[in-house]
């Protein structure tokens, strides 16, 4: 990329956050706790901080991990009201760590990226960033940009739904919901039955004056809620983790632990040994639990792990309602009405609701690093998504994806921060030019740490052979959009060795990639 002119390139920052959710408060978090540093800014497209937890509001969002676990373990939370906290709950704790932590400070609201465009003669990146509101173009340079936009952020419209702008009535996206609407007395289409189909529709057929039909593709594998241990906390219960000495971090590590067990049955070698005994389980409780008219439809035949597994508040008891009927049949067209099925049946809605995922194999932001590639041209030229860790790439000096290529990876971020002047002495091209890191918030920070695509391979050898388990399963079966397990899935898939292998990875990586 040529040398931008001095008007364009905006103020100066040693780093720069994408998103203002859960991954980029944490970041935040650990730049001024853990290396005493400052000199950073957050832009979140919205209006307030949170990110899926700010956006999703629909009726009975809830989180479906134990929220002692899914919290920051430099806060342990003791007034937890329940196991899986609902919405609001979980977005006043995330607010309570950006005022804790003065992330206010550092935040820049109602601001989308734009572009994120690499420099080699200035060796910085300079960010386009765009008000929401105003739609002005503003632009600012970084050393360090770390990529926060979590991967359930941009909502899925699926091909076969187009033509739902016929319909005269509400319509809109789950991860939009309209609060201002009134749902009494409305017939309802509800397309989907993922995570978030499977929350709402439980809390609205509650009022029987609402009518909701469920049109869906394929059933998920429920899990039951309860196994899970949701639980409303008593008082008692909270003022033993808040003043007992270890008993918040313990019950964590507890909670840690048991989510390993997921690890075994679907994602690692063993998967084929547990999956037997996982799926006798998991169609036992749908039996139970659904009506018997319905097993045909609502157990899947596919492997347990194909889709996404739901965590089960209702949705399956929510059969005995005589308010709520699922159908399979297809969208052949939408009415101004309503719609017609693939099979000539017609129906009438007053409102219909897209709950029908995210799109996750899309990057939400223009990356381009050295040589002018951007992050989709790299993935092209390597015939699909691989990263180091699944975190950086070869090529993109200083640029780390707390969310990976499409997969989660949070608990390696504070790694990478740590160990940003060692990536950066793998590769002899950068190592004599290399300023002090950034570990020393007095000193400046490393404009040129990379490293050798060989330091990615081993990770990416022994992470292929670990999802051999979870290809077999997804090809060709699975409708979750964007898993991308067609191709090279090298440095891609979400705790591929389990949460307690990945982290100590994480802590004691070494410099070639090697385990």
């Amino acid at each position: 990329m040529p040398a931008m002119p001095d008007s364009s390139a905006g103020k100066r920052v040693d780093v720069v956050v994408i998103g203002g959710g859960t991954a980029g408060l944490t970041a935040g978090v650990t730049l001024k706790t853990k290396l005493q540093f400052n000199n950073f800014t957050i832009f979140e497209q919205s209006g307030d901080i949170g990110g899926t937890w700010n956006d999703n509001t629909y009726p009975g969002a809830a989180c479906d991990s134990e929220v002692h676990w899914y919290s920051l373990s430099s806060d342990l939370n003791p007034s937890w009201t329940q196991s899986h906290a609902a919405q609001p709950e979980i977005k006043a704790y995330w607010k309570q760590i950006a005022a804790k932590y003065s992330l206010y400070d550092n935040l820049v609201l109602n601001t989308r990226v734009v572009s994120v465009d690499w420099n080699d003669i200035r060796q910085v990146y300079r960010v386009a960033t765009q008000d929401t509101r105003t739609k002005e173009i503003n632009y600012q340079e970084a050393n360090i940009v770390i990529s926060a936009v979590g991967i359930i952020s941009i909502p899925y419209y699926p091909p076969d739904l187009r033509g739902i702008e016929i319909f005269k009535g509400p319509h809109f996206h789950s991860a939009r919901w309209d609060n201002s609407l009134d749902l009494r007395n409305k017939r309802i289409a509800v397309f989907g039955n993922g995570c978030s189909g499977s929350q709402l529709i439980p809390v609205i057929t509650l009022d029987p004056s609402v009518q909701v039909i469920n049109f869906c593709k394929t059933p998920p594998w429920c899990f039951p809620l309860q196994q899970k241990g949701k639980q409303v906390f008593s008082e008692r219960w909270k003022w033993f983790l808040g003043h007992v000495p270890f008993a918040a971090r313990l019950y964590r590590y507890w909670i840690m632990a048991r989510q390993e067990k997921f690890y075994l049955m679907i994602l690692a070698e063993h998967a084929a040994k547990f999956g037997i005994d996982t799926r006798k389980m998991l169609e036992d409780f749908m039996r139970a639990e659904a009506p018997s008219e319905y097993h045909d439809r609502v157990i899947p035949t596919t492997p347990v792990g194909c889709k996404r597994i739901v965590l089960d508040s209702g949705y399956l008891a929510a059969l005995h309602r005589p308010n709520f009927d699922i159908n399979y049949d297809g969208v052949a067209r939408f009415t101004e009405t309503g719609l017609i099925t693939n099979k000539g049946e017609e129906f009438t809605f007053d409102v219909m609701v897209l709950a029908t995922g995210f799109i996750m194999d899309e990057a939400p932001v223009n990356v381009r690093g050295a040589n002018g590639i951007t992050i989709e041209e790299y993935y092209g030229m390597k015939g699909g998504p691989e990263a180091y860790l699944g975190v950086t790439l070869p090529g993109f000096p200083n640029f780390f994806m707390i969310a990976g290529t499409i997969r989660v990876s949070l608990l390696l971020f504070g790694y990478f921060l740590k160990r940003t002047t060692l990536l950066s002495s793998s590769d002899q091209s950068s190592k004599a030019s290399s300023p002090p890191s950034m570990s020393n918030p007095r000193r400046t920070i490393s404009t040129t740490p990379n490293f050798r695509r060989s330091c990615q391979q081993p990770f990416g050898t022994e992470l292929a052979r670990r999802g051999i388990a979870l290809e077999v399963l997804v090809l060709g079966k699975s409708s979750a959009h964007g898993l991308g397990l067609s191709h090279n899935i090298g440095g891609s898939q979400e705790a591929p060795f389990g949460v307690i292998i990945e982290s100590a990875v994480a802590k004691s990586g070494s410099d070639d990639g090697s385990f």
